[in-house]
């Protein structure tokens, strides 16, 4: 989450960074972060995808202007980036 701060705080509607620079600061930057070490922590815990999710869904809400209203799941496709327990299970 400071990671994802720091990005929020480039970020603004006037002057600030574009949607694609803030994916890709999202997934240059707090990605490697929050993965870090999966290979040996992660065995499907829902409890450690639920942390993930709450970054990922601040950082696609970021990245697209979206209210906190909207569904992640369309978020998700129009910013490109896959779900938390995909990119897990992946990794």
């Amino acid at each position: 989450m400071r990671a994802m701060g720091a990005i929020q705080r480039l970020d603004n509607f006037e002057s600030g960074l574009s949607p694609k620079a803030v994916r890709q600061l999202y997934n240059s930057c707090v990605i490697p972060i929050s993965d870090f070490g999966l290979e040996i922590w992660w065995n499907g815990q829902k409890g450690y995808a639920t942390k993930l999710e709450t970054v990922q869904n601040s950082a696609l809400r970021k990245i697209l202007g979206a209210f906190r209203t909207m569904p992640t799941a369309a978020l998700q496709i129009e910013a490109a980036l896959p779900p938390v327990h995909i990119r897990l299970h992946h990794a």
